[in-house]
C-alpha cells in the first residue's frame, strides 16, 4: 500500500492517475491510499495551504478515484483505500464522511492513530476524547479499518481493537527515528489484534526498505520484551499474512495453489551466506538481507531481476529525469525564500530614494539621513519576517505585496494626513508605524487562530 498522506490541491486527481499509470508500467500491484487534509495553520498545525482541501472536495475526489480504479475482485491489480491523515490534520467531519463513502463502495479505511503523546493531548483538548474514542464516534472502527502506529493504546483499547477486528500497521523504524515510542507488541499479540508491518514514509523513514523494517522490528522488540518478543518467523508472517489481511487481500499473504504468484527471491550462494542458510524462516530478521533481492515476481511475471526493473527500458534515463525534478523542486523552495527577503530589502532601499535626494539637495542633514537609514533596515527586517509568516499561512507570496500596498495606500496616507508633514523625518515614522501595525495584526490573528510561530519555524526551509 502506498498511502499518500497529502495530495496537492491542484493535482488532486491527476496525481492518482499518474501513480496508477506508473504502477501499470512497472507491472506491480498498487493499493493506493487516498489521503486527505482539511485542517490548516489556523487549526494549530504547520500544513501548507496548497495541500488542503474542503471535505466536499475530498469526498468528491475520493469517489472519483474509487470509480476509476478500485477493483475488489480476487487477484486484482488495483485497489483504493480511503485514508484521512491523522486527527490533528483531518477533521471529525472528514472522518465521518470518509467512513460513510468507504462503506458505500466496500473499500478499506486507514489513518495514523495513537502515534504520539502530542496527538493524544491534542484530541483531549479539542474533543475531550482519546484518539480511539474519537474514531469510535466517527464510526472509523471495525474489520475494514486499520491504524498506522498504534503506539499509545491502553490495554483496554487493545482488547477493543481485537474485539472489533480493527488492525494495526506497525512502523518501528519511523517510531524510533521520531522517538514516538514502542508499540505494545506483547499485548497486541496476546489479545489477537491483526498486525501488519509498514515503513510509514520518507518523511520519517529515510530508507523505506521493508526488509530493513523486518530486522528493526525483531531487534526492537527483543530489546523491549526479551523472551516475550516475536520470533523472526512471527514477524515474517506479520509482514505477509498480517499485512495482506489489513488491506483486505488475504490471497496475497501466502503461497499456495490457487493464490496469485507474488514473491521475491534472494541468492543463497556466496561466502557471506555461509552459516546463514540453515534457518530461512527466521533469516530475514535474525541475519537480515543486505542489498537488493535477486528477483521479484508479481502475478507470475518477473518485474525485477539482477538489480534492474524489467519493464523499464532505460532506467538510467529515468533516474536522471527524477533528479531533475528533485533539483527543480529544491531550487524552487530556495527561490521563494530568497524572493521574500530580497523583495523586502529592495522595498526598504526604494523608500530611501527620496531622502537621499533630499540629502544631496541639502534639504536634509546627514544625521537625519542616518537615522532614516537605520529605520528602513528595521522596516525591511519586519517586512521580511511578516511576509514569511503570511506566505506560510496562505501559501501565496503575493499576500506580502498586498499587505505592503495596503500600508502605503491606506495606513501611511492616513498618518500623513494626521501628521500634516511632507518628505521629512516623519516619513520613516509613518511607514514604520504602518508596518508595525499590520505586523501586530498578523500576530493577533495567529494568536486568535492558535497558529504557533514555533510550528511555522519547524518548516522554515519551505520559504
Amino acid at each position: 500500500m502506498d498511502q499518500n498522506d497529502s495530495i496537492p490541491r491542484k493535482y488532486s486527481r491527476t496525481c492518482v492517475d499518474k501513480e496508477f499509470s506508473a504502477a501499470e508500467k512497472l507491472g506491480i500491484r498498487l493499493c493506493f491510499g487516498r489521503g486527505s487534509l482539511d485542517l490548516g495553520p489556523e487549526d494549530g498545525n504547520n500544513i501548507s495551504p496548497e495541500l488542503l482541501q474542503t471535505v466536499d472536495e475530498i469526498i468528491a475526489d475520493s469517489e472519483d478515484a474509487i470509480k476509476k480504479y478500485h477493483d475488489g475482485n480476487f487477484n486484482s491489480m488495483k485497489n483504493v483505500i480511503l485514508a484521512p491523515c491523522a486527527p490533528f490534520c483531518s477533521s471529525k467531519e472528514c472522518y465521518i464522511k470518509t467512513a460513510e463513502l468507504a462503506r458505500k463502495y466496500k473499500v478499506r479505511l486507514n489513518t495514523h492513530l495513537a502515534e504520539t503523546l502530542d496527538e493524544e493531548k491534542w484530541c483531549k483538548e479539542k474533543y475531550s476524547k482519546r484518539p480511539l474514542e474519537l474514531m469510535q464516534e466517527c464510526n472509523f472502527i471495525g474489520n475494514d479499518v486499520f491504524f498506522n502506529h498504534g503506539i499509545h493504546f491502553t490495554e483496554e483499547e487493545i482488547k477493543f481493537l481485537a474485539k472489533t477486528g480493527t488492525g494495526v500497521a506497525h512502523c518501528p523504524t519511523s517510531n524510533m527515528k521520531l522517538s514516538s515510542g514502542i508499540m505494545k507488541m506483547k499485548e497486541m499479540r496476546k489479545y489477537g489484534v491483526t498486525i501488519g508491518l509498514g515503513v510509514d514514509g520518507s518523511a520519517s523513514n529515510d530508507g523505506s526498505n521493508l526488509l530493513d523494517e523486518m530486522r528493526n522490528c525483531f531487534l526492537l522488540h527483543r530489546l523491549n520484551e526479551s523472551h516475550d518478543a516475536p520470533t523472526g518467523y512471527d514477524i515474517l508472517k506479520m509482514v505477509t499474512r498480517g499485512s495482506a489481511k489489513l488491506i483486505g487481500r488475504e490471497e496475497l499473504g501466502c503461497l499456495k495453489i490457487g493464490n496469485p504468484c507474488d514473491l521475491f527471491m534472494i541468492k543463497c550462494k556466496g561466502i557471506e551466506m555461509v552459516g546463514c542458510d540453515h534457518d530461512f524462516k527466521n533469516y530475514l530478521c535474525t541475519v537480515g538481507h543486505k542489498g537488493n533481492v535477486f528477483m521479484t515476481i508479481v502475478n507470475g511475471k518477473i518485474v525485477f531481476k539482477d538489480g534492474k526493473l524489467t519493464n523499464i527500458e532505460n532506467e538510467e534515463e529515468l533516474e536522471l529525469k527524477a533528479r531533475e525534478v528533485e533539483n527543480e523542486y529544491l531550487n524552487k523552495k530556495y527561490d521563494i525564500k530568497k524572493t521574500i527577503f530580497i523583495a523586502a530589502f529592495l522595498f526598504g532601499l526604494w523608500h530611501l530614494v527620496t531622502p537621499f535626494r533630499s540629502l544631496l539637495d541639502g534639504d536634509m542633514n546627514l544625521l537625519s539621513f542616518i537615522v532614516m537609514s537605520i529605520g528602513y533596515v528595521i522596516l525591511s527586517t519586519i517586512m521580511g519576517i511578516k511576509w514569511g509568516l503570511l506566505y506560510k499561512m496562505t501559501g501565496s507570496i503575493w499576500m506580502g505585496l498586498a499587505d505592503h500596498f495596503f500600508n502605503n495606500c491606506v495606513v501611511t496616507n492616513l498618518l500623513h494626513v494626521v501628521t500634516s508633514s511632507g518628505v521629512d523625518e516623519m516619513q520613516i515614522a509613518r511607514v514604520l508605524i504602518g508596518e508595525l501595525t499590520s505586523f501586530i495584526a498578523v500576530l493577533i490573528y495567529m494568536k486568535v487562530k492558535n497558529i504557533k510561530i514555533k510550528s511555522l519555524e519547524s518548516k522554515c526551509s519551505e520559504y
